[in-house]
């Protein structure tokens, strides 16, 4: 991913394929990473790092999934949902690592 504006295209691919599975496949974790290594990238995750460290440490990677739907669905704005996503998707990436390993850097 290179740009903002592929965010919303990949979440939709990702909630499609989410829906249809059940569960996180290969394709959704692939997607998962895109973004989440994309988000790393940004000042604003950057600036706000912590906060999301000390708000997601201990939830679950579905509880984090759902709580990203949960805003994005909400959001008042399209600049809100795409923050949304760029603040907490490396940490729904980080889940999966620690619980299942699903998610991986490759």
């Amino acid at each position: 991913m290179k740009d903002i504006n592929e965010i919303n295209p990949l979440m939709a691919e990702l909630l499609e394929d989410k829906i249809a599975e059940g569960k996180f496949t290969q394709r959704g974790i692939e997607i998962i990473n895109e973004i989440a290594d994309y988000a790393e990238n940004t000042e604003f995750f950057k600036e706000n790092k912590q906060q999301g460290e000390t708000i997601f440490e201990l939830g679950s990677a579905e509880n984090i999934f759902n709580y990203i739907l949960e805003r994005v669905v909400n959001a008042p704005f399209g600049i809100y949902r795409t923050a949304s996503v760029i603040l907490i998707m490396p940490f729904l990436r980080q889940k999966l690592k620690e619980t299942t390993g699903a998610a991986n850097d490759e």
